[in-house]
């Protein structure tokens, strides 16, 4: 019937003008943190397993790819953590 449409238009706006949940940004900010953080040490380890010649060249593709999975999350994940569905 078009007054339940209209009832779930109205109930769609209220909950996207209530804001961000504090509790979910919190959240997804200290996950983010911890791969950051996590991405360094996994560079060391990888440039532990192979030669003298190719340590640097191991760094630089684990904080690469830190680059390459910010950039991802920012254009895919946020819309789908925050997103309306």
């Amino acid at each position: 019937s078009p007054h339940t449409s209209t009832r779930l238009a109205q109930q769609r706006r209220e909950r996207a003008m209530v804001g961000i949940d504090l509790a979910s940004t919190a959240y997804i900010l200290i996950c983010t943190a911890m791969v950051q953080l996590m991405t360094p040490g996994l560079a060391f380890f990888y440039g532990g397993l192979v030669k003298d010649t190719s340590v640097l060249t191991m760094m630089m593709q684990s904080f690469v790819s830190m680059g390459i999975s910010s950039i991802v999350w920012y254009v895919v994940g946020f819309s789908l953590c925050f997103g309306e569905s």
